[in-house]
């Protein structure tokens, strides 16, 4: 049990801009620090309030936060369908993902087609990331690091696999649409 003092957790996933959080949130931040948890990724679920979750980003070193929408208001959020804006953001010093993200066929709080529609938007985000590690292999092969370009493909196949065989789950199977 020694090990586990010097110990310091991220939370990595929390909401610091909901008002009944950030109306304490000082002393919010206070009691997870004395519960080791050192640094804070705040997500983002509607572009219209982002600027608060940026201006608590920027006022504490240890937290960082996301840019997006949560799937839930793909719908309502005047910006869900605005590639620019929803880059403009992931770009900041501050942001290190897009999120809220993902496909939530358990609740019923935005259309299914709303969802979609956002959730390619955020692939198309992810594309450039997508496309350097493309580019990445071809340089490595043109330089003759055949072994580094297929410890890297057969790492990424393997890893790729292992997420899609226990974290993918279809919700047709599930009944949840």
């Amino acid at each position: 049990m020694n090990e586990l003092k010097n110990i310091e957790l991220i939370d990595s996933h929390c909401h610091l801009d909901y008002e009944q959080i950030y109306d304490d949130l000082d002393n919010i931040i206070y009691r997870a620090n004395q519960n080791k948890v050192t640094e804070f990724i705040s997500i983002c679920t509607t572009l219209s309030g982002i600027k608060k979750i940026e201006d608590i980003s920027k006022r504490y070193d240890f937290i960082w936060h996301t840019a997006g929408i949560h799937p839930h208001k793909a719908g309502i959020d005047e910006f869900s369908n605005n590639f620019e804006k929803i880059k403009k953001y992931c770009l900041e010093k501050k942001c290190v993902g897009v999120g809220e993200a993902g496909l939530d066929y358990y609740y019923d709080f935005s259309s299914k087609n709303d969802a979609k529609t956002y959730m390619a938007l955020v692939d198309s985000i992810l594309a450039p990331f997508v496309l350097f590690y493309l580019l990445l292999i071809g340089w490595l092969v043109k330089d003759g690091n055949y072994i580094a370009s297929l410890n890297i493909l057969i790492g990424s196949l393997l890893v790729g696999s292992l997420l899609l065989i226990f974290l993918v789950h279809d919700p047709k199977k599930e009944n949840l649409i």
